[in-house]
């Protein structure tokens, strides 16, 4: 299911692990200017449950998957 909240808590959403604190700052303005198309600060965000098999060979158990979308609701 997704939920609809704010940029940063989109970011923050983000399982970190696997990212410097650079990377970090990089995905943070890359959903600020390419993923929120609509400019409202809210993103959709949809997390999948983990996959311990594929986790450790990525070398971070327990990694949480995120996908960051924007909210595209059409009026009528």
């Amino acid at each position: 299911m997704y939920r609809l909240i704010s940029l940063d808590a989109a970011v923050e959403a983000i399982d970190e692990r696997p990212y410097t604190p650079a990377e970090m700052d990089d995905l943070a303005d890359l959903v600020a200017n390419f993923v929120d198309l609509n400019g409202d600060e809210l993103i959709c965000v949809k997390q999948y449950a983990r996959n311990n098999g594929q986790d450790k060979k990525w070398g971070f158990p327990g990694y949480v998957i995120t996908k960051i979308s924007d909210n595209t609701a059409q009026g009528q």
